[in-house]
C-alpha cells in the first residue's frame, strides 16, 4: 500500500487464509488490514467463504472477487493408489496432512484422531516450531509408529505422496 502511494500506482491483494482469519483477529493487525483493504484497488479472495469472512471484518464486499488457487492438473493426477502406497513400503490406510508444523495448523487433532484408526499411518508433510511437541504427542498416544514426519517436502514429490493417500487431512483454523 506505501510502495503503491509513493509509486502513484494501483495495487490489489489477495486474501487467502491467515491473513484474514489470524491476523485479522489480531486487534494490532487488523486496523492496517482494513486500511490497506480500503485503499486497494481490487481485493481476491481464495474462497467464497473467505470473502465472506473479509466482509465481516469490515471489507467492502462489492471490490472483492473470488480467485481460486490453481492446480497443476499436469502434476496432480489420478494414479493407481495400491501401486503408490506399496513403492512408499505401505500397505494399510494412508492419511497425510501438508501444512506448516505450527500451533495453528491444529495438526495435534490429526495425531491424536490416530489412535481411533488402529491400522493407518499418518505422513506429516511440513516442517515448524511444533515437531518436537508433536512427535512427544505420537509418543504419547502411542502412534510414534504410525507417524512419518516428512519434513518440508518438494512439489515434485507431494503430488506423489497425495495420490498414494486415502485421505487428505487439513484441520487448519486458518
Amino acid at each position: 500500500m506505501r510502495l503503491a502511494a509513493a509509486l502513484a500506482i494501483p495495487f490489489t491483494i489477495k486474501a487467502r487464509g491467515a491473513d484474514i482469519h489470524h491476523w485479522g483477529s489480531d486487534p494490532k493487525c487488523r486496523d492496517q488490514i482494513l486500511q490497506a483493504a480500503a485503499k486497494a484497488s481490487a481485493l481476491l479472495a481464495v474462497s467464497d467463504a473467505l470473502k465472506r469472512d473479509m466482509v465481516a471484518l469490515g471489507i467492502e464486499g462489492n471490490k472483492i472477487k473470488v480467485h481460486y488457487t490453481g492446480l497443476d492438473q499436469d502434476r496432480f493426477v489420478p494414479v493407481d493408489r495400491l501401486a503408490a502406497k506399496k513403492a512408499l513400503g505401505i500397505s494399510g490406510p494412508l492419511f497425510i496432512s501438508t501444512g506448516a508444523l505450527i500451533r495453528r495448523k491444529n495438526q495435534d487433532l490429526v495425531i491424536h484422531a490416530m489412535a481411533s484408526f488402529p491400522n493407518a499411518q499418518l505422513m506429516l508433510a511440513g516442517q515448524g516450531k511444533q515437531e518436537q511437541h508433536y512427535r512427544a504427542l505420537a509418543k504419547h498416544f502411542g502412534v510414534a509408529a504410525r507417524v512419518r514426519f516428512l519434513d518440508s517436502v518438494p512439489h515434485e514429490q507431494l503430488a506423489h505422496l497425495t495420490a498414494a493417500t486415502d485421505i487428505a487431512i487439513l484441520v487448519s483454523r486458518s
